[in-house]
């Protein structure tokens, strides 16, 4: 639904004036009253993202705190009789049983933009199906008697969450209207980081990161979501876009779209629904090739990937990672507790880029976060160049471990401005109903492998080029704020026809002019 209002107005020129340029708009978007959150459109927005994308965000984070828990538990040779005899828990094991949740959600994310556009299910029925499958991943974890059986579960939960990275952002971009669609996009980040934050705080050793049962419940705990959205997403609309180009009901879509803005006169947002629907009747459906084969398919295309792969590439996860040996090294006492700042500094900037989105652009805000982090980066490595002369002394704080840790929080505040939440939705404006989905698709794959291949090299670039190691990823900040600035278009108060009818005249030049 809120791609109904997606579109809006365009450039009317090459890439480069679609990627740096504001343009008057080729048809009169505004109308007397300018939709805004409806009580509908609260419940279906949070509904998807607290139930889908919470999900993602807490199995993200829970199963870092808890490792050593976890596999003392499986060690111990008086586990009671639920819960298994004594089965060891091996070094290799535990990493895989890390590594296999990206490998889920692979999976998952090819999953999703299928299903997404399977008649009978569509965005809504898919979310509420992928439910079955965190309830088979979490109860795997729970009852674990060995570590395959985690590793089991660690899998099919990652497979939920492949599914929710695809389908949530296309759910709730398509329910909001153009006036606050960045708004309601960043809402999926939001919900990530807030999810994180509450698996950090949990899975401290104090509260449930301890061996027993403790861990099991922690790692359970993500089924609260599941029946939140069990519960409210059944009296949640389906996306009227989905409703009317896919399955061809026109007075379903407008009731749909009459409730959810709350007034009778949707008029505008129909005529942009039959304007793609006319589109896409012109030709043949496209499929994921298609997206390859035609030519001005191809630079959307390569700019959603340019934007998921800036996400992971931006180095964010190896702050994540080793945020508590930063703060440990830093001299802060209790490293732990520390780390939870960061989660807390990531859920404050994005709640800003929330206000910030729709005030000064997609575009704009990459930038800022791009950019902001590569210097972050530099200056942490300053500090780690310094620390290597001052420290001695664990207990200690130092003048360069103070600022190290400070310029780690820096980066992870540019990453909440942008390259956070930006490219979960954004793909979604690129393009029209039919090659959404598969869009989608390659571009949450590409965001899911690059970050599983991250997680594997991280370590090993950190030790063989330590304390010069995040310069590595300054760099590819630096490279990607380069693309961005070239390549990647201002989307804001445009709408997705306008955006695709500039890809396709900036195709028919040779050559765009610069």
């Amino acid at each position: 639904m809120m791609q109904d209002r997606q579109e809006d107005n365009p450039p009317s020129s090459p890439l480069h004036t679609l990627a740096g340029q504001e343009h008057e708009p080729l048809v009169n978007t505004t109308s007397t009253a300018t939709p805004g959150w409806t009580p509908i459109l609260v419940l279906a927005v949070s509904s998807a993202v607290l139930g889908s994308s919470a999900q993602f965000g807490y199995n993200t984070g829970v199963y870092n705190s808890p490792q050593d828990a976890i596999r003392d538990s499986f060690e111990q040779a008086n586990q009671s009789i639920v819960f298994g005899k004594h089965t060891k828990f091996s070094g290799t094991e535990n990493s895989i049983a890390v590594a296999i949740f990206a490998v889920g959600g692979m999976v998952g994310a090819l999953l999703g933009g299928f299903l997404a556009d399977i008649p009978f299910l569509g965005r809504k029925y898919t979310m509420l199906a992928n439910n079955v499958i965190i309830w088979i991943g979490a109860l795997l974890e729970f009852f674990a008697v060995h570590p395959y059986m985690l590793i089991a579960g660690r899998f099919v939960v990652g497979i939920n969450c492949g599914v929710n990275t695809v389908v949530a952002p296309m759910y709730i971009t398509e329910l909001a209207p153009i006036s606050i669609r960045g708004k309601v996009g960043v809402l999926h980040q939001l919900a990530i980081t807030i999810a994180l934050l509450v698996s950090q705080v949990l899975g401290i050793s104090k509260v449930l990161g301890q061996e027993g049962i403790y861990w099991r419940i922690l790692l359970a705990l993500t089924l609260v979501l599941s029946v939140y959205q069990l519960v409210t997403l059944p009296w949640c609309p389906r996306s009227p876009r989905f409703q009317y180009i896919l399955r061809q009901d026109e007075a379903r879509a407008i009731e749909t779209l009459k409730h959810l803005r709350n007034t009778d006169d949707v008029s505008h947002e129909l005529e942009e629904m039959k304007a793609e629907l006319s589109e896409l009747q012109s030709r043949p459906r496209l499929g994921l090739l298609d997206l390859i084969r035609e030519p001005w398919m191809r630079w959307p295309l390569l700019i959603s990937i340019g934007l998921h792969m800036s996400q992971q590439l931006s180095g964010i996860n190896g702050i994540f990672y080793y945020s508590t040996d930063i703060f440990d090294t830093a001299g802060v006492t209790q490293p732990d507790l520390a780390t939870i700042l960061v989660g807390v500094v990531l859920v404050t900037v994005t709640i800003v880029s929330v206000i910030l989105i729709e005030r000064q652009g997609r575009k704009t805000l990459m930038l800022y976060g791009l950019g902001g982090m590569s210097i972050s980066f530099i200056l942490t490595t300053i500090c780690f160049c310094f620390q290597e002369a001052y420290y001695s002394d664990s207990n200690k704080l130092t003048a360069p471990g103070v600022l190290s840790v400070c310029s780690a929080l820096l980066v992870v505040f540019f990453f909440g401005i942008g390259p956070g939440s930006i490219p979960w939705f954004m793909v979604a404006e690129l393009f029209l109903q039919d090659a959404r989905p598969a869009a989608v698709t390659v571009a949450v794959i590409v965001n899911w492998s690059t970050n599983f291949v991250v997680g594997l090299t991280f370590q090993g670039i950190l030790d063989s080029l330590y304390p010069y190691a995040l310069l590595v990823f300054a760099g590819l900040c630096g490279f990607f704020w380069l693309f961005t600035l070239l390549f990647v278009p201002e989307t804001k108060g445009k709408s997705v026809e306008d955006i695709v009818s500039k890809f396709k005249s900036s195709s028919t030049n040779s050559k765009p002019d610069h």
